[in-house]
């Protein structure tokens, strides 16, 4: 009987899931805005004209994503070196919230578990963007396209930085019994990449870039809501320590925030009738500046 109610829950919980894309879609189509630019207007019909400049684009963002700290302000290096501090500040706490969680585990505490653990998945994270993508891009909807390529270029980015801390720290997950402070450095196997938490990256870089371009508050608080139930859900399955959660939560929102920044940007040059593309050649650099 409880096997029957869980995976109830899990069915019912991928419908809301599905209406919640659904109704974001809708809400990003209302939002939808008038295009001063004709040509622009004309190329939304071309799809290969529209494919390369998106490829152009997320080449562009993913230079001045990664180069990022190089550009850093005070304000910036000062929310960086926050994050990472209180991380390492939980590392303490650890093993005690480990063991509270444990102590936690109820059948309605495993379903909302459930939830958390899928809307961290990649799969359903990149289930979320392609979709939002492809829909734009059928119904020649700009907003929608956008969001979609936004929520994919965050998966992106924030999962590059993600697996390249998994690798290099080799910290051990919680399940292993090897403790929070077990670090094998360099490691690629499942048991020792627990800092920081995929899945939480995914939650956050997902909910951060549909929070923006949405641009209702309470959507906003809905989503980082559920986000932050994928960090529980990740402690709760024992797969992470919180420090885990908090740095990969971080990513996440960085990566959502960033990229959606820089649409913006982009929105304001183009406007006024400029357009800058930055991307990485086989030889270095490439700029491609387009103006009327």
């Amino acid at each position: 009987m409880t096997m029957i109610t869980f995976f109830s829950a899990r069915r019912h919980f991928i419908l809301c899931l599905c209406a919640f894309l659904l109704s974001a879609g809708l809400t990003a189509t209302a939002k939808s805005r008038v295009d001063t630019d004709s040509s622009r207007t004309a190329a939304k019909h071309d799809i290969g004209a529209i494919l390369l400049s998106d490829a152009q684009i997320v080449l562009s963002d993913a230079g001045a994503y990664f180069t990022a700290p190089l550009r850093f302000s005070s304000a910036d290096w000062l929310i960086a070196a926050g994050t990472l501090g209180a991380s390492a500040a939980l590392m303490p706490a650890d093993e005690s919230l480990n063991s509270a969680m444990l102590r936690s585990h109820s059948q309605t505490a495993d379903v909302f578990a459930e939830a958390g653990r899928l809307y961290g998945d990649l799969a359903v994270g990149g289930g979320i963007g392609a979709g939002l993508y492809v829909i734009g891009l059928a119904a020649q909807n700009e907003d929608v396209r956008v969001t979609g390529r936004l929520t994919l270029e965050a998966l992106t980015y924030g999962g590059i930085v993600n697996i390249t801390l998994k690798s290099l720290t080799g910290r051990s997950r919680p399940y292993t019994g090897d403790g929070a402070f077990t670090f094998r450095p360099v490691q690629f196997g499942t048991d020792e990449t627990s800092f920081p938490s995929g899945h939480t990256t995914v939650a956050f870089a997902v909910s951060a870039v549909l929070a923006e371009r949405i641009g209702n508050p309470w959507v906003g608080a809905g989503l980082y809501a559920l986000a932050s139930l994928t960090a529980l859900s990740r402690m709760y399955h024992t797969k992470h320590w919180a420090s885990d959660v908090v740095l990969g939560g971080a990513i996440g929102a960085g990566a959502g925030l960033l990229v959606t920044y820089l649409e913006r940007e982009r929105a304001k040059k183009l406007s006024a009738g400029e357009q800058l593309f930055v991307y990485p050649t086989l030889t270095g650099v490439g700029l491609t500046y387009h103006f009327r």
